[in-house]
């Protein structure tokens, strides 16, 4: 394995403060849009600003944050291919440095979660910690999201009542920072477009809530909350963005697999887990999903279900659209076990997926016990980076095509669980 020289302590510093060139990083912005996510072309017109190899990096790794095919060595191999006169390990330790050291201000996708590029997988990715719902009246105290921050106080919104959320997170950049964090809200579905979101403003009228941190490792927390009337009985997914004059991060221009975007960018969170506390008899739950592509698509629809008592039976079906597909009620019988329809959906098409629990003994449910409902579009192999074999992506059970002709690339997901 090739190593590579140390960076000094200092460098992150110095890049961070570099990349407040912000005609560097518009202009990189507008060439990465300009190309249509093209790496290489990108880094060959960014050369022509003249600037050190780690701001030209950093201007790099800014504009393409949360794209999962953008990766360390792809920067590295771009940066090389750029024209610029810096040399290979230039270029590879530049990259190294910043997938190490952006963004400055990192919110949490799961307990533990450190900001990590990208982050380990893990079931509660999506159902961050730090997107902090208080209901229907304000923290008296603000701070409670310092003092709790090693717990999970939020609580599930009253529906048809004005709610509010704040948001919380670790300051990764070396020195003072600040920022603003955005907040949106899409409808419960497993399927996922930024254009379908609607922004939430924040308490002031703001359509965004000031942050700042004093220090590396300082947590930042907003004061002023985002207010958010949910209907009542319907799931939502709540999102957070945070921007800095180093790290722009923009939405995603098009539709969005949530758990690779939030994976791989440690300044967006989301949340859209819900409760399945005080279970008993039957409980019917309502998502969206569909295909937001321009062709017709194999998709397979999949429950994933852990530490379920055994006797409860879930259920998927859909009838919407003409589009109908019916697992039945499958008995829980395995710690771990999978619940999965293939259908075939026009372009265009966007329908409702209803999830059936029966549980009739009303035992409570282990402290553990998930449902993650995921829905994957089938692609043929090496069609993306994102394009993994059905047991890369964690599904042990046989589908209708092999792996070997088919591969998923996974759209979305909606998680339920027991706390």
């Amino acid at each position: 394995m090739t190593q590579y020289p140390q960076l000094s302590d200092a460098a992150p510093a110095e890049l961070l403060n570099q990349a407040q060139n912000q005609d560097l990083i518009k202009g990189a912005d507008a060439l990465w849009r300009a190309t249509h996510g093209d790496l290489n072309a990108t880094a060959k017109g960014v050369v022509n600003y003249k600037q050190p190899v780690l701001e030209t990096a950093t201007a790099l790794r800014a504009v393409t944050a949360g794209t999962a095919s953008v990766t360390a060595p792809l920067l590295a191999a771009a940066l090389k291919q750029s024209g610029g006169s810096w040399s290979p390990v230039e270029c590879d330790g530049a990259a190294a440095t910043v997938f190490r050291s952006l963004p400055g201000m990192s919110v949490r996708r799961f307990f533990g979660d450190m900001g990590n590029l990208p982050s380990v997988p893990n079931d509660g990715i999506l159902s961050s910690p730090d997107i902090y719902i208080s209901g229907p009246e304000p923290l008296a105290d603000p701070a409670k999201l310092l003092t709790d921050w090693n717990r999970d106080c939020g609580i599930r919104p009253a529906g048809n009542r004005a709610n509010h959320a704040y948001v919380r997170g670790l300051n990764m950049y070396p020195g003072t920072q600040e920022g603003r964090v955005y907040m949106y809200v899409a409808s419960g579905n497993i399927v996922n477009n930024p254009k379908q979101w609607t922004p939430l403003k924040a308490r002031d009228g703001r359509d965004y809530a000031m942050i700042q941190a004093a220090n590396t490792g300082n947590i930042w927390y907003s004061t002023v909350p985002f207010v958010w009337t949910p209907p009542a009985n319907q799931h939502m997914c709540l999102i957070t963005r945070i921007e800095t004059a180093q790290y722009p991060n923009p939405l995603p221009p098009g539709g969005v697999d949530p758990s690779s975007w939030v994976s791989n960018n440690p300044a967006v969170a989301w949340r859209n887990y819900d409760s399945l506390a005080g279970l008993r008899g039957t409980r019917h739950d309502v998502l969206d999903f569909g295909n937001t592509g321009s062709e017709t698509g194999d998709f397979v629809i999949a429950a994933v279900a852990r530490n379920l008592p055994e006797g409860l039976t879930l259920r998927l079906q859909s009838k919407s659209g003409g589009i109908g597909f019916d697992t039945g009620p499958v008995a829980i019988r395995q710690q771990r076990q999978e619940i999965i329809a293939e259908v075939t959906l026009p372009p265009g098409f966007w329908g409702q997926l209803e999830m059936s629990i029966e549980h009739p003994s009303g035992a409570p449910l282990a402290a553990d016990a998930f449902i993650d409902i995921r829905c994957y579009r089938k692609v043929a192999p090496h069609s993306s980076a994102l394009a993994l074999p059905a047991r890369a992506h964690g599904l042990r059970q046989a589908l209708g095509a092999s792996n070997d002709s088919l591969h998923l690339v996974l759209l979305g997901s909606f998680a339920f669980g027991a706390g």
